[in-house]
This record gives structure tokens, sequence and C-alpha cells, in this order.
């Protein structure tokens, strides 16, 4: 407070300051206007220095593997909060809030997977300070699975694979049947990166699979994001009943039964030390097929198959049979 600043007043006869009569200053202890009644022989009065209701309601509201969002309820006599965090040994403060309508905030730059990040808050009005909530605890998630895919695929399984993570303690696999998701595997380990899903019903399309990571707080499972789905076909079944119906000195006559699951199939003969494909059938009722043009009693020729079944633009091929 500058000189002469409160309680004087200019007398232009006497060329200087004068004290106002009965001049009052109500301060509170230990501040600047306390001092200055004390400076200038005011009378003052101790005033009883205001209160400001605690902080209440204040926890998690949501949580990734980096952030934290913080909530609490409104304080109606604050104008404002503050937010710290306990970092190296000490409080530090991480956001201060300027409208009292303000109810939550997000304190970014968090390490995944980590346990014990501590945080409290005070409400403020002009300089006057509310009591601070007890620390609230944090652990953060683990981070998203990278690298979901399916690796191999039969008639009627899927391998499914992943990268190892390393904020996990294990994984959950989810499938969806029948309108929802369902967990078909939970791994135990940050090593478990592949699941064979068996069972599966062979030519069929849209199979749905997701996984994320959990991270063990004690006796707590904290999980991360889901990652993308991972969609699905199955290969056709294996071709049954391959065999030669008939021969001639330069023709071989083969057959097969009609796959449920096959679109059409793809027939290969062994020539030049390679297999090479000499007979496509688009229907799945294409079931036999004659080879001519062969030389006349010539031992050891070679002949295979499987089905495809198409999907969209795509064929997808089943097991190849035994060789005839």
């Amino acid at each position: 407070i500058g000189e002469n600043a409160l309680g004087y007043y200019y007398d232009e006869s006497k060329h200087r300051s004068m004290k106002y009569d009965d001049f009052k200053i109500y301060c509170y202890s230990g501040t600047a206007g306390e001092q200055y009644a004390k400076d200038n022989g005011f009378t003052y009065e101790l005033l009883d220095k205001p209160t400001i209701a605690n902080v209440t309601g204040f926890k998690v509201k949501s949580l990734t593997s980096t952030n934290v969002t913080l909530q609490w309820n409104k304080n109606a006599n604050a104008s404002g909060y503050e937010i710290e965090q306990y970092k190296s040994g000490k409080w530090t403060n991480v956001a201060k809030i300027t409208s009292n309508a303000t109810t939550s905030y997000t304190v970014k730059g968090l390490a995944a997977g980590t346990a014990g990040y501590k945080f409290r808050m005070r409400a403020v009005k002009d300089s006057v300070y509310s009591d601070y909530t007890s620390a609230l605890s944090v652990n953060t998630n683990p981070y998203g699975v990278g690298g979901f895919k399916c690796s191999s695929k039969t008639s009627t399984s899927v391998t499914l694979k992943w990268n190892k993570g390393t904020t996990a303690s294990g994984y959950q696999l989810q499938q969806y049947k029948d309108g929802k998701w369902v967990t078909i595997y939970t791994g135990t380990k940050a090593t478990d990166t592949s699941y064979t899903v068996k069972g599966l019903k062979a030519g069929t399309a849209g199979y749905r699979f997701r996984i994320r990571a959990y991270k063990t707080y004690g006796n707590t499972k904290q999980y991360g994001s889901w990652s993308s789905e991972v969609k699905v076909n199955t290969n056709p079944y294996g071709v049954g009943g391959f065999k030669c119906s008939s021969k001639s000195s330069t023709s071989v006559t083969l057959k097969w039964n009609k796959g449920t699951t096959a679109s059409g199939y793809q027939l290969q003969q062994y020539k030049n030390g390679k297999w090479v494909t000499i007979y496509t059938g688009t229907k799945a009722t294409n079931t036999s097929y004659t080879v001519k043009g062969l030389k006349a009693g010539t031992a050891g020729y070679r002949f295979r198959i499987r089905a495809y079944k198409t999907y969209g633009i795509t064929k997808q091929y089943g097991s190849w049979s035994s060789e005839v």
C-alpha cells in the first residue's frame, strides 16, 4: 500500500496531507492492511479470515494408458481450483482452473502401465484456499495390443497372433458370437502372443475377433484399449474321394466328391519338377476331369486337388488332397 494512500486528504491551506477523523481500517491479521494501520496510527479491527468449503467428490472419471481425467463436484463458493501432482518427492501444480463451473481436468503425458501416480486439489477464491483433498492414487492402463492379425487358418480353425506388450501382464481375446462379444482366451503372461481358435465352421465368412492387454495391480486387472477387429473367413474342407476312375493309353479321368463348402476346385499335375494347374472347376458340381495327351505305357503321372471358396473377388483354398 502506497504512502498516504488511505485515510488522508490534501489540505490546500496547509499544503500537506491530513488524516481523516475517525478513519478506521478493517483488515485481516498479518496482512499489509494491518501493517499500514500500525505504521500510520489508524484505528483498525481484525476480521476473521474468510473460509472456503473443501472440494468434494474428487475421483477418477476416466483413464487411458497415458492420460487420467479427474473430476469433482462444483464448489459454489469457489472462483476456481488448483490441482497438484506428486513428482520427484514434492507436490507440483499441474493445473490452475479459473472457473468454478469446470469440474473435470485431464492430466496427460503419463507413463503407460505405471502404478502410484498421486493427485490432490483445493478450491480458491480471492487468494483464500480450502484444505487439500486426500491424495488420489492412480494406476495407468497398459498400452493397446499391436500387430493383431490372423497368421494362419484351416477349414475349422484360425491362429491369431499379436505383438508382445511392453506394459502388459496378459491379454483378453474375444470372439463375436450371437450378437455379443465373448471372452474365449485369457493369456496370463506378456509372452503369450498367439492363440488358435478351434471348432469353427468350414467355408464360413465373417468370424470376428478383438484383443486387449491387461496390467495386474495387486488383485486387480486394469485393461487397455481394444484392438481393431480381425475378420476371418475359414477355408473350405479338403476334397474327399479323389481317385482315378478310368484311364486309356493317353488319358486319365479323375473324379472326386462334391464339396459341401466348395465354390470350385483347383487340379494340378506334377510336371518338370513343379506342380502346374491343369484345370479349375468353377462350380461345386464339377467333380471329374479327363487329362489328355499323356504318353502310353508311362508310369508315375501325379495329380492333386483342392477346393476353393469364393469370398467376394477372393478365392480361399482348402488343403491339398493326397496325391493320385
